[in-house]
């Protein structure tokens, strides 16, 4: 996990740049940070779901809600789905369609399982 952190904080802290900008109050806006979070999600989990569930985004994002957000309220589970499957999309991690993982989350999902034996 500790290589999947890396490439992970990497690879985020890149697209941060290029996509965060300054506001009027000196804040920076950085697009579906939260989404991440280890209080939102397990990453290898996440990465998981988007491989089992790759080319739909409908049965990505109901994983997404089941696995993460089912203790939320009601009116909020797709929404957050939703939110996370964009967040995947923002880090390139999804395609454009939302629906197929990209090379790199291949990648950290080979770097965030534990190896047999």
């Amino acid at each position: 996990m500790v290589v999947a952190n890396i490439i992970m904080s990497h690879h985020v802290s890149l697209r941060v740049h290029k996509a965060s900008r300054q506001t009027m109050t000196g804040r920076s806006d950085i697009p579906f940070g939260a989404q991440f979070s280890p209080n939102q999600v397990d990453l290898r989990k996440l990465l998981q779901i988007i491989h089992d569930h790759a080319g739909d985004r409908s049965a990505i994002t109901k994983a997404i809600r089941n696995a993460f957000f089912a203790n939320h309220a009601p009116a909020q589970q797709q929404k957050l789905a939703d939110n996370t499957v964009l967040a995947l999309r923002a880090y390139e991690l999804l395609d454009d369609q939302g629906a197929t993982p990209t090379r790199l989350a291949g990648e950290l999902l080979v770097s965030a399982t534990p190896p047999v034996g």
